[in-house]
């Protein structure tokens, strides 16, 4: 499995990003919609798909999604 984090954005308007290949136990094609952060905090926290956690939000939704 892949150790790096490559994120795509799916072109359905949506904003939410798929993998580009494996990362960690997470197969390639995974959906993601990044951070859970109002777009307040955006200023303050970053960008859902620009902070320094992407990897642990994209973790945490696919082990919400698998039920873990």
């Amino acid at each position: 499995m892949g150790d790096k984090l490559i994120l795509v954005p799916m072109n359905d308007g949506t904003g939410r990003y798929y993998l580009y290949d494996d990362f960690k136990d997470i197969p390639m094609g995974f959906i993601t919609d990044g951070g859970s952060i109002p777009r307040f905090f955006w200023r303050f926290i970053g960008h859902p798909f620009e902070s320094e956690y992407i990897e642990v939000y994209v973790e945490h939704d696919h082990d919400y999604v698998v039920g873990r």
